[in-house]
């Protein structure tokens, strides 16, 4: 039984590791993983979203564990399979078994176990749910392999406290999850015993009579988590980064901005979830293939991943993070759906664009954009924020330095944006208007953009962002100098609640399609007195350039 125990341990170990790397079949044993099957769980029935998948990791746990007790520990932890190897290389040929589930737990052992306890509890309280996580043994192997300084040091110091005191240990002094499985396995059924073969030893315990003997020990435990056995191993290691740019400035590292708010990744939803969600093992990390994904370094959110767009940037035809995520931090998506999920918006600085500072022709942003959401008005990039993913393609390729001139503010909440048919459309931007909405523009098959100011300024505004090319336009009210705008922009469709003959007239004639709830000779001005002062500017005007810049100058007044 033993040799199928540290058979089946070995294996599962081997397959968890691969699981880290992308290896085919392998995904499974993170999802067995106790604290990610938990969060898991527990999510299934908060949200109300019930699902056997969910909930079924978790349950086998409980259930082998009321059967044979610290199964998990002994076998299914990561952490605790590696301390078990280390104890055996270091400690060859000696009698005493140094199994954490049959070692004996003094007063202090608990005290110190409840007293982690009591504290994660209190961080969680605290919603510093990224530092409880930091004590989850799956994300502390999970860490060490990916080898992310500095969050691997806890795996490191775990190891080398095995190696050069008593085994295992994280597991019978602090970790969490054993305190939990060591509660549950005292009602189960064919736990680990004390038994004939330990009868003769019993090393693993102090004697009952105390002595020097007993005095020893104590000291020999006193002194595992001395500061020299807690440093001893410890090694730093500096990777060496690929730095690109757009083709227009000389190949150095770009600076990090500093951004409003953290890049989740694709599937993370809202941030408050994800960062309760999420207890940072770095499978995420160690699956992207364009390496965009880091651990953060805030405070709330240390040690979970966020995106850094230096070295690449996130493929929409990747799904790789979501589908290794074992705890739900991160929904898994479909290759379909990828490109409809926001991550954020991207934002640019026209005083750090090249186009200002050197007076280049740069559009490396607007070439690599996969979905087209970079536009130029008036020579510099202009993001459609209906289009923009925040994927970061654009960040990535910035030639500006030392600070990129355009990149990726996140969002609290991702958003999944489905393109909709023209006739849905229509019947959506039409309520906005009877909501209070004077203008509402949309392209791809989403709204782009909405106003409620009065008057020809929206438009005009609309025009200057770049959002009318192609576009599908609902406006309250559209006469000539609003039919000009359009007509400039390149809209592909207006529709108003009231349009004026000449403005029809004069989209028809640009061959856009007009239609209106109401048609009338001209528009008038809000007094009711006469004509609209705009409509009045360019009565005598036939030429669509000249109306606009007739129509800024009157804007402008």
């Amino acid at each position: 039984m033993r040799s199928l125990k540290t058979a089946f341990s070995l294996l599962f170990l081997i397959a968890l590791t691969a699981a880290f790397f992308n290896v085919p079949f392998t995904s499974w044993t993170v999802k067995l993983q106790a604290v990610p099957a938990a969060l898991s769980f527990f999510d299934a029935f908060s949200t109300g979203g019930f699902s056997y998948l969910k909930c079924t990791a978790f349950v086998v746990l409980l259930a082998v564990t009321l059967l044979f007790g610290r199964f998990y520990c002994e076998a299914m932890c990561p952490l605790g399979v590696v301390q078990s190897l280390v104890d055996r290389l270091f400690r060859r040929g000696k009698a005493v078994r140094r199994v954490c589930t049959r070692l004996g737990e003094t007063k202090v052992q608990r005290r110190v176990r409840w007293g982690v306890v009591a504290a994660l509890a209190l961080l969680c309280l605290a919603g510093l749910w990224p530092i409880a996580w930091l004590s989850d043994p799956y994300a502390i192997y999970g860490r060490m392999v990916v080898f992310t300084p500095p969050f691997a040091a806890i795996g490191i110091a775990v190891v080398v406290l095995s190696a050069c005191g008593r085994a295992r240990l994280w597991c019978n002094w602090i970790c969490p999850v054993g305190t939990f499985f060591h509660l549950l396995s005292r009602f189960s059924l064919f736990r680990n015993k004390v038994g004939a073969g330990c009868a003769n030893c019993r090393a693993c315990f102090p004697p009952a009579g105390g002595g020097d003997d007993a005095k020893a020990r104590g000291k020999e435990d006193a002194a595992l988590a001395t500061r020299r056995d807690s440093l001893k191993g410890f090694a730093a290691l500096a990777a060496a980064e690929k730095f690109g740019d757009g083709g227009f400035a000389d190949v150095t590292p770009p600076g990090r901005p500093d951004r409003a708010a953290s890049v989740m990744p694709p599937g993370a939803g809202r941030r408050e979830d994800f960062t309760r969600k999420c207890v940072s093992c770095h499978a995420c990390v160690a699956n992207c293939p364009e390496k965009v994904l880091r651990p953060s370094l805030a405070f709330r959110s240390f040690g979970q991943p966020e995106m850094d767009f230096r070295d690449g940037y996130c493929l929409l035809s990747c799904t790789r993070c979501g589908n290794v995520c074992p705890s739900g931090a991160l929904m898994p998506l479909q290759a379909e759906m990828r490109p409809n999920v926001r991550m954020g918006i991207a934002v640019c600085d026209r005083k750090l664009c090249v186009r200002t500072v050197n007076g280049d022709n740069c559009n490396a942003c607007a070439r690599k954009c996969p979905v087209k959401a970079i536009e130029f008005a008036e020579k510099y990039p202009v993001v459609n924020e209906v289009r923009c993913i925040g994927c970061g393609a654009c960040e990535h390729v910035c030639p500006a330095r030392p600070m990129p001139a355009i990149h990726v503010k996140g969002y609290d909440m991702q958003r999944m944006v489905l393109p909709m048919s023209e006739t849905d459309l229509l019947l959506e931007m039409k309520s906005l208007i009877a909501g209070g909405a004077s203008i509402a523009v949309a392209r791809g098959g989403v709204i782009a953009g909405t106003d409620d100011k009065r008057g020809i300024l929206p438009a005009v505004e609309m025009l200057d962002a770049g959002k009318l090319k192609g576009a599908l336009v609902v406006d309250k009210i559209v006469g000539r100098a609003a039919a000009a705008v359009f007509a400039a922009g390149g809209v592909k469709k207006v529709y108003a609640s009231v349009m004026s003959r000449g403005a029809k007239e004069l989209l028809a004639a640009k061959g856009i399609e007009a239609g209106a709830d109401k048609i009338v000779e001209t528009i008038i001005n809000r007094d009711k007195t006469g004509m609209c002062p705009m409509e009045s500017a360019v009565k005598d005007i036939d030429d669509i350039e000249r109306m606009v810049e007739t129509l800024r100058k009157a804007v402008e007044k």
